[in-house]
């Protein structure tokens, strides 16, 4: 369009009254339909843009047998928006994180989600290292004055649309300390705690059996 119009100003230079007046209507039919053009660009119910899948860390899985009823019946509650904070709870060796692996592998594909976060937690819960790293799988670091921490934590998540995956969980513990924003049907995140034991107090519980029912209290 500009060349256009640099070309138009160059007659305009070297022809005559009449001519000129010709090249003006020309000019206003152009201005004309630049404006119509800019006018098709406002869309205003907005724009309709597809998110992208979460992103996060893909896991090396074996196939599932008898599990696979328990994981379908895991996600449901995972996908649905009446359950937050999910506990995935059992014997060690029945295949809670053979589960969860496949679920983690399965939400990469999903686009409701920005971020989904795998940490191993162990027995011997470290809130520290616990917050480093969720933060590090975040793209963040985090300050060293303890107070600080879980705030700034807390901010980082809540900018997102998360699941966090916490891997053998042993003992329950303060979601606010650790600055893990309790998922709620606004914010749209999700907390999910395979552990060992049924510690988990009020939190939203699937317990996971070795003869794979599952029970939601």
């Amino acid at each position: 369009m500009n060349s256009e119009v640099e070309k138009i100003e160059h007659k305009l230079s070297a022809v005559s009254y009449f001519s000129r007046a010709h090249l003006g209507r020309l000019v206003n039919r152009r201005i004309k339909q630049l404006n119509e053009i800019y006018q098709q660009g406002n869309f205003p119910e907005g724009v309709a843009i597809n998110r992208p899948p979460a992103a996060g860390v893909t896991f090396q899985t074996t196939k599932l047998e008898g599990e696979a009823d328990v994981k379908e019946q895991i996600w449901r509650y995972l996908i649905g928006s009446e359950v937050g904070k999910i506990a995935v709870c059992g014997m060690g060796g029945i295949g809670k994180t053979t589960i969860m692996k496949h679920i983690n592998n399965q939400l990469l594909k999903e686009t409701r989600f920005d971020k989904v976060v795998w940490v191993t937690v162990s027995k011997e819960l470290n809130v520290v290292k616990l917050q480093e790293d969720i933060a590090r799988a975040m793209g963040h670091s985090l300050p060293e004055n303890e107070l600080e921490r879980a705030t700034e934590l807390m901010n980082i998540l809540e900018t997102k649309r998360f699941v966090l995956i916490l891997d053998d969980v042993w003992k329950g513990f303060s979601l606010l300390d650790v600055g893990i924003p309790v998922p709620t049907l606004k914010n749209g995140s999700k907390l999910e705690l395979p552990g060992e034991n049924d510690w988990t107090g009020d939190l939203d519980k699937v317990s996971l059996m070795r003869s794979a029912i599952i029970s939601k209290a």
